[in-house]
């Protein structure tokens, strides 16, 4: 029995259909949804009153694209916007998805199981440079770290690995550098507001750069 899983999450479908290695129920696709018609009804204009849980980082000016799984474009709350919407109701299968994995590595009877240390090791691989990895690492780490910690076996160890922006510089075009760079500050400042300013206690992880 396998005590080693993968999931790949992705707003882009022609990437995620690349990733071969993984197995097709463990590939999930974020992007898959009418954005401006989600973000329309958060914002109260539709039938619900307003969730401040969106409008409270997504703001009134920004729109959102209306293509779908073309990628996040670079922008880092068009993949966060993703995240939310499928974990709100897990509406793609990602939570269930992990807890089955968690499941079969903590079940009682595992002979791989390390019942003395009792860690539940946590990867996380991801770029900062694009709009996809840097605006869903978080909300991933935390929902990972929760969810270890709720099997009531061991204690979660999350991992950050993460490429920075100046890998791809000979990759994108260079009008977009400025981008990307923005995209990897921001997510590396956030990251260390919650693992440093906030308290270790309640970040989310230890962080390696490539």
């Amino acid at each position: 029995e396998s005590m080693t899983h993968f999931v790949a999450i992705d707003t882009n479908k022609d990437d995620l259909d690349k990733l071969a290695h993984v197995p097709v129920e463990c590939r999930f696709l974020a992007s898959a949804f009418d954005r401006q018609a989600y973000v329309r009804r958060k914002r109260g204009k539709a039938e619900i009153d307003e969730d401040r849980l969106v409008t409270q980082w997504t703001g009134t000016d920004y729109q959102f694209r209306d293509t779908q799984g073309a990628g996040a474009g670079q922008i880092r709350m068009e993949s966060r916007l993703g995240l939310y919407y499928n974990l709100e109701d897990d509406r793609a299968g990602i939570r269930r998805k992990i807890d089955q994995l968690l499941q079969s590595s903590t079940r009682i009877g595992n002979p791989w199981r390390d019942n003395d240390d009792r860690v539940i090791r946590i990867v996380i691989y991801a770029s900062v440079a694009g709009g996809t990895g840097s605006g869903g690492f978080l909300p991933m780490a935390y929902l990972l770290r929760q969810m270890a910690s709720d099997q009531g076996w061991g204690r979660p160890s999350v991992v950050g690995v993460f490429t920075l922006p100046t890998a791809f510089l000979e990759r994108v075009k260079p009008e977009l550098h400025e981008d990307i760079l923005a995209n990897g500050y921001a997510a590396l400042k956030e990251g260390e507001f919650l693992t440093r300013q906030l308290g270790h206690e309640l970040g989310p992880w230890d962080i390696t750069v490539n």
